[in-house]
């Protein structure tokens, strides 16, 4: 499993949850609600290249037209 934060950790609340095919799907759950307990956002990625915030951030790169 991942456990990705995005910088700085100490004050974004968006965080990734990456598990593997072999992760217990109790294990992730469990994180889920632990990350949300202690105030971030836990976003479950189900697999990709890159992480999941990654298209929004190359979207907002783009040149204006």
């Amino acid at each position: 499993m991942v456990l990705h934060y995005f910088f700085p950790a100490e004050r974004n609340i968006a965080f990734e949850i990456i598990p593997a095919k072999e992760t217990d799907p109790a294990l992730v759950e469990y994180m889920m609600k632990f990350y949300e307990f202690i105030g971030k956002v836990p976003i479950y990625v189900k697999g990709r290249y890159g992480y999941a915030l990654n298209p929004i951030f190359e979207e907002s790169s783009l040149p204006l037209p």
